[in-house]
């Protein structure tokens, strides 16, 4: 019988993570000189896979792909398994275990590690380190996300406080009351206009927002082990791994010129980042493939790729902001006419040769705008290969199925571009009895006469959860 975890005692919420999607990480590889593996055929593995809220959807999307998800807690594999049956997955196995239950299993051409690296014992993280090492296919992609230095530098002291002050406490809900009612002491009674309380009221804001799950198995884990991130890119050097960039790419930048001029390498340039943005939290992506350049994209590369706008249009129409609140002004030239056309098109990936037909420009110079809007901020999502949403509505539309499900329970969820998608109450009805077994008049009958049905089912298609 399984030893029961933490995570069996308190449940992870088990999410989409959009960075995370092998047709996002190939596109990284791609830009900076990789060649990776293509989807259809690959094997794809993910390490604490939870529920499968991040890998299920995965699967659903990429039927000819072979998913394979471990996580320790068995009750979260339980559920996982349920979830897939539901859906008729046949292209996914899930194990109750860690990376050990693989010995013998063939190389894996993705492999992903959202949430693991800092929260393993040692000993698991070295092994986990081997199994990468022996385990990753030639040209093969790894995501690994992970707390780090020097932004964790203080969060630390606070987690450690909490952690002694619920020393001996067994109970996850005691351990939790007790911690977040230590801080709100400390924080009353500390003023912010010090340095400690400058720490205490930040982290505090932090811990407020978080639900309960989450400081259970972040600040009050007992395994949650900061790095440097040159330490992490050197044990994936060991690996045979070559640092390609950071999942969010604009990330792998230093926003310090003056920092930058000390580096030499795409990891050097990448911690000189860090130290500029006081950063605590790194998804980072490597390559068992030596063409790789970190730190020198290739822009002439992105002509293979698929494109999305992922920034919002401001009311003015001529400036974006990013969903991590980046905002552009876009000025007359090609850069705003590739988005005006990214903006009126489907919900992609669209593909270059289409927005050089739409804008006119020279293939080399829309990939150098896309190559800038992606990987400087983000404004674009790029995509290689991967599933397409349809760009219309059919007689009877069917939404993607994993969304289907969700939506039984969940006001959010994931799109096949696996981004996370906020529902309205009549989307979400959609969403649930969209099966492509309805015509307008059946939905009409299943969700009621409404002069907002048409621009709900209209939002669902630009938000990439329709598939027929």
């Amino acid at each position: 019988m399984a030893v029961p975890t933490d995570y069996d005692r308190v449940p992870y919420r088990s999410l989409a993570y959009p960075h995370t999607h092998p047709a996002r990480l190939a596109a990284l590889s791609v830009a900076y000189g990789g060649t990776p593996p293509p989807l259809a055929g690959a094997r794809v593995l993910e390490v604490g896979c939870g529920a499968g809220g991040n890998l299920l959807p995965m699967a659903a999307g990429l039927p000819g792909t072979t998913f394979v998800g471990v996580d320790p807690a068995s009750s979260a594999i339980t559920e996982a398994r349920a979830a897939a049956d539901t859906l008729g997955l046949a292209n996914l196995t899930l194990h109750p275990a860690g990376v050990e239950a693989l010995h013998g299993e063939p190389p894996f051409d993705y492999v992903l590690a959202h949430g693991v690296l800092s929260w393993m014992p040692p000993a698991a993280r070295q092994d986990l380190w081997v199994f990468l090492g022996r385990s990753v296919a030639p040209h093969g992609v790894v995501y690994l996300s992970f707390n780090v230095y020097p932004g964790w530098s203080s969060r630390g002291v606070v987690r450690d406080l909490l952690r002694w002050h619920i020393r001996g406490m067994e109970e996850p809900t005691d351990r939790i009351r007790a911690a977040r009612a230590l801080l709100a002491t400390l924080v009353a009674e500390t003023p912010p206009t010090t340095l400690w309380g400058a720490i205490l009221h930040s982290e505090q804001r932090v811990v407020d927002a978080v639900d309960d799950w989450y400081l259970f198995h972040d600040h009050l884990a007992e395994h949650n082990q900061p790095f440097w991130f040159h330490e992490v890119a050197a044990e994936a050097e060991r690996a045979g791994l070559s640092f390609v960039s950071d999942a969010e790419p604009a990330r792998a930048l230093c926003p310090s010129a003056a920092l930058a001029a000390h580096a030499t390498t795409g990891v050097e340039a990448s911690q000189y980042g860090d130290l500029s943005r006081m950063t605590a939290f790194r998804e980072g992506v490597w390559a068992r493939d030596p063409a790789v350049t970190p730190g020198a994209p290739r822009p002439e590369r992105v002509v293979d790729l698929g494109f999305w706008l992922r920034a919002g249009r401001l009311v003015d129409g001529e400036r974006l902001r990013t969903p991590e609140g980046v905002t552009l002004t876009l000025g007359p030239g090609l850069a705003r006419d590739v988005v005006h056309a990214l903006d009126g098109l489907g919900p992609g990936p669209v593909p270059v040769a289409e927005l050089v037909r739409r804008t006119g420009g020279e293939v080399g110079a829309v990939c150098e705008v896309l190559a800038h809007l992606w990987l400087g901020s983000e404004a674009v999502g790029a995509a290689w290969g991967g599933p397409v949403a349809c760009s219309t509505l059919s007689a009877r539309p069917t939404v993607f199925p994993w969304a289907r499900l969700e939506a039984a329970s969940a006001k959010e969820v994931t799109n096949l571009r696996h981004d996370r998608v906020p529902l309205t109450p009549l989307q979400r009805a959609a969403v649930t009895v969209l099966d492509g077994t309805r015509d307008r008049a059946a939905l009409e009958r299943a969700l009621g006469e409404s002069p907002e049905l048409v621009a709900a089912l209209v939002a669902l298609v630009r938000a990439g959860l329709v598939v027929s």
